[in-house]
């Protein structure tokens, strides 16, 4: 996933990498905004530094934010969500195209977009962002734990998500594949929570 293709964009500052992943395991997402404003500011030595600060500030705002607005099913909460997180967005939105791709972080991004449009209460928007990052189909072996960490939540979230959209259909057909869906969605966030807890400490 991401992070490893990631750390071409900065192999050429060592320190600082390894200080932006540390900060991201540990959640110090204040200190991960302002390593991104030091990476978009020197953009012009390594164009990929923008992706990279822009990727960085809005993953750091939208996990700012939800530390502080747990997600609510409201509409107040929603309407909060959709004003608060709105330059999230905007960042991520800036690294889903042809750059982040080379990069490496637009998996991550369309990740993070799911997690957002939960966040919102948008949950159709948040299976469509799932379903771009193909999350059913990466690999979770020898990743750093941010990473798991951000696959053990969608798949938590894709089966929130499912049990709140629509089927479309009543029959008892569609509706034991929504459940046996839903299950293998909180299966899949069990094992890569545990796989998580597990080889988070060799990181930091």
């Amino acid at each position: 996933m991401a992070n490893r293709n990631k750390r071409s964009a900065v192999s050429s500052a060592p320190q600082l990498e390894h200080e932006i992943e540390r900060c991201r395991e540990l959640e110090y997402w204040s200190k991960v905004e302002d390593l991104a404003k030091k990476l978009k500011a020197s953009f012009e030595s390594n164009p990929q530094f923008l992706t990279l600060g822009n990727f960085l500030t809005g993953e750091a705002k939208l996990e700012q934010f939800l530390q502080e607005h747990p997600p609510l099913r409201s509409k107040g909460a929603s309407i909060e969500a959709k004003n608060g997180l709105r330059e999230a967005k905007t960042c991520l939105l800036s690294t889903i195209g042809d750059d982040a791709k080379q990069l490496g972080v637009h998996l991550d991004s369309f990740i993070l977009l799911g997690k957002l449009h939960f966040a919102e209460g948008s949950y159709k928007e948040a299976l469509d962002y799932y379903d771009r990052a193909n999350i059913d189909s990466l690999e979770e072996k020898q990743l750093p734990p941010r990473s798991l960490k951000i696959m053990a939540e969608a798949f938590a979230i894709k089966a929130m998500c499912i049990e709140k959209v629509p089927t479309g259909s009543s029959t008892k057909a569609k509706m034991n594949e929504r459940d046996n869906s839903v299950i293998k969605c909180y299966e899949v966030a069990g094992d890569l929570t545990l796989l998580f807890l597990q080889v988070a400490d060799r990181y930091i």
